[in-house]
């Protein structure tokens, strides 16, 4: 057997000059190997989410087994407050009891307090047989320091910048909620944060739907023994430890911090859920509102694997982060308030503005005959005249009436003139091309605005409207029919000297008034077109 004592030297000064890195602790366990003459010594330690395992150099690092069994080896560790003996079958961790009591076990764990963490271990492999040499314990244990010196130069700066980073989560938590775009994954960071900073091994926040009368998302801190899907499920129903509607809704009725330093001795809990948490190594649970003034908005629950009293401060750190969780909370549902409500003025703003929009149609349209209205026509012929000087394109105008509409009138009843009105609207509208406007300039009048039309096209256009109207029955509602006849006066704006557009539409009227002195059912155009043409 090597001279221990000599190892223990060389492990001092090892740890005092290997570099604060992996190669410095796998030195460390290859020393420790030598000395305890172990096939394979391992050692264990937790960053945030698993466990990570260093071997010495001939193990490259395989040690077989989970996440579970490491947590159950782990656990009993805490448990018994020292080394532990156990089997591993297949990646479970079976035979699991106290390195006194080791039989036929064919590992150990010990324990290694790195500065005030508890969950870092040293495995050893292939050493048992029969009872444990005590020997080995007490090499072990004295060669702690230097394994927990390197430990502690390699692990601490993550976890610093760990726990600054969660820190930081907590103090910016209603800012990380209101920015994310998925609320549970920071919910957890801030859980996994409080857990670090409070020292219990499990923390659960329940968030309240806005009734206030049902959970409405639950999550839990990240650890080492929630990596299994058996773990992840214990873990989470011990953490929650609903046991039927009337628990749940003292829970959520709660005002004041609700703590149980021992819940397998809490006569309430029925004694099924007792044993669940006896085989869950559920100890000691409390549960604290998270309350905005007189709103219950969740519920903060910390959980501990091992009977723990909760002292007056021990209730003030965590009523204090239930206080911080609660003005996040409240920020994040004022967010959305404010969010709806921004959303619901568009809304709104939306609905109002297609309201102006069918109020302008409205205001522009013929109640009548559904086509444009003479305010309508005339902002038409004012845009078309402006767009045709500055294109130096061409564009007429033509005013057309129906010929005798009194006598329609007369003869068939005003509801009859209004049909008929309606029914040459109709063919009107749809006589046009398109960039073509038509509309009721007044009584029986209508006014074709027709851009890049010359005059001899829109004389062909009128006298085709007019032709198509001429040898038309329009029958009515009362099935009488009749026919219809109209006029028309056509105006070509001046690209020299261009018409105001009223000047343009008063051509156009003094045109039809013309075609009607020479016996209507005709096409007249202004004089000076006719002259220009």
């Amino acid at each position: 057997m090597p001279d221990r004592i000599k190892l223990l030297h060389r492990l001092a000064g090892t740890a005092i000059d290997s570099p604060a890195s992996n190669e410095g602790l796998g030195r460390i366990v290859d020393l420790v190997r030598e000395a305890i003459g172990a096939s394979h010594v391992y050692l264990v330690y937790t960053e945030d989410k698993e466990f990570l395992v260093r071997g010495d150099s001939g193990s490259n690092g395989n040690l077989v087994t989970s996440q579970m069994g490491l947590w159950l080896v782990q656990h009993q560790i805490k448990i018994t407050d020292g080394p532990v003996a156990f089997n591993v079958d297949g990646e479970r961790v079976v035979d699991l009891t106290s390195a006194l009591d080791a039989d036929h076990q064919t590992h150990l764990g010990f324990p290694v307090h790195s500065g005030d963490a508890t969950e870092e271990m040293l495995i050893v492999e292939g050493l048992v047989r029969g009872h444990v040499n005590f020997e080995v314990p007490a090499f072990v244990e004295a060669a702690t320091p230097a394994l927990a010196l390197v430990l502690d130069r390699v692990l601490s700066a993550a976890r610093a910048n760990r726990q600054r980073e969660q820190m930081m989560a907590l103090a910016n938590a209603a800012q990380l909620l209101i920015q994310a775009e998925h609320v549970e994954p920071v919910l957890e960071d801030l859980a996994t944060a409080i857990s670090r900073a409070s020292g219990y091994d499990l923390v659960n926040i329940d968030v309240y739907d806005q009734a206030g009368k049902r959970i409405a998302m639950t999550v839990l801190n990240r650890t080492p023994q929630v990596r299994t899907s058996l773990g992840e499920a214990w873990m989470r129903q011990a953490a929650k430890m609903e046991w039927g509607a009337q628990f749940l809704e003292e829970v959520m009725s709660l005002r004041e911090p609700r703590l149980d330093p021992d819940l397998q001795k809490t006569e309430r809990i029925p004694e099924n859920v007792r044993e669940f948490l006896r085989q869950a190594h559920i100890f000691s649970s409390g549960q604290f509102p998270i309350r905005f003034h007189d709103e219950n908005l969740g519920m903060l629950r910390v959980v501990s694997q091992r009977p723990r009293e909760f002292t007056s401060q021990d209730v003030e750190v965590v009523s204090g982060f239930a206080a911080q969780l609660a003005v996040a909370l409240k920020s994040v549902d004022m967010y959305k308030s404010l969010g709806e409500s921004e959303r619901q003025l568009r809304q709104y703003a939306e609905q109002l503005q297609a309201g102006v929009e069918v109020q302008h149609r409205l205001a522009r349209t013929d109640a009548l005959t559904g086509v444009p209205n003479r305010r309508y026509v005339d902002e038409a012929t004012k845009g078309e005249c402006a767009r045709a000087v500055r294109h130096r394109t061409p564009l007429c105008v033509a005013m057309v009436d129906i010929d005798r509409f009194k006598d329609i009138n007369d003869t068939y009843g005003h509801k009859a003139g209004d049909e008929a009105l309606m029914q040459l609207a109709d063919l009107a509208r749809r006589s046009c091309r398109r960039g073509d406007v038509v509309g009721r300039y007044g009584g029986d009048e209508f006014l074709f605005v027709l851009p890049e039309a010359d005059l001899g096209g829109a004389t062909r256009f009128v006298n085709r409207f007019r032709t198509e109207v001429a040898g038309r029955d329009f029958v009515l509602s009362s099935n009488q029919s009749l026919r219809m006849k109209v006029s028309a006066g056509v105006a070509k704006l001046s690209q020299k000297n261009p018409q105001k557009p009223s000047v343009l539409i008063k051509e156009a009227d003094e045109a039809l008034y013309e075609a009607k002195e020479k016996g209507r059912n005709k096409t007249c155009c202004y004089r000076s077109a006719r002259k220009a043409a």
